[in-house]
């Protein structure tokens, strides 16, 4: 039965098929009174999607009852993306559409720890019962830069880069290229 309120969260983490299947499985605890943190980048949801480890529900998962799609989305700038939304059933709801950026890396190697994709921009949507509704997201101004550990400031990180939008880390329904990345 539906409840008279549109179920609307989304997780903020990511739920693991099994305790193995954790990035610190192999080196939790520690050994003799050391904790190495050996996942370094790779926390949470961009271990699981860096390695391909399918969890059981994903960073940024949720249910509702109403059946909202992303139609479409538009790189405006590289720090604007633009998506349409339609939720054909009879009942008003809403969507979180989650920006993930991640640098393609046909002509760069990437670092061992480097992230395949991280969140980068999010936005709310509620849509009423059969309409369709547009909305503009505007990413971190952080997208396309790294933290330098030499200069212990923001860098930015050259090359080409991928926006990947969708509904959770692993529901991804559109992707935009990014030629360069800006600054």
């Amino acid at each position: 039965a539906q409840g008279p309120c549109e179920p609307s969260g989304r997780l903020p983490v990511t739920f693991p098929r099994s305790l193995e299947d954790t990035p610190a499985f192999e080196h939790h605890p520690g050994r003799n009174g050391e904790a190495k943190y050996l996942e370094r980048r790779l926390i949470g949801y961009r271990w699981y999607d860096t390695v391909g480890r399918e969890p059981l529900f994903a960073f940024g998962h949720g249910l509702g009852y109403a059946s909202i799609t992303i139609d479409d989305a538009t790189l405006i700038d590289a720090l604007t993306v633009e998506v349409s939304v339609t939720n054909p059933s009879a009942r008003d709801g809403s969507e979180v559409v989650q920006v993930y950026a991640s640098r393609r890396t046909e002509s760069v190697e990437r670092e061992a720890d480097e992230p395949v994709q991280r969140l980068v921009g999010f936005a709310r949507l509620v849509v009423r019962a059969g309409e369709r509704s547009r909305a503009r997201l505007n990413l971190d101004p952080r997208t396309y830069s790294g933290w330098d550990i030499a200069t212990h400031d923001w860098a930015p990180i050259s090359g080409a880069w991928e926006l990947r939008v969708g509904r959770s880390s692993r529901a991804i329904t559109h992707t935009l290229d990014v030629a360069s990345s800006p600054g």
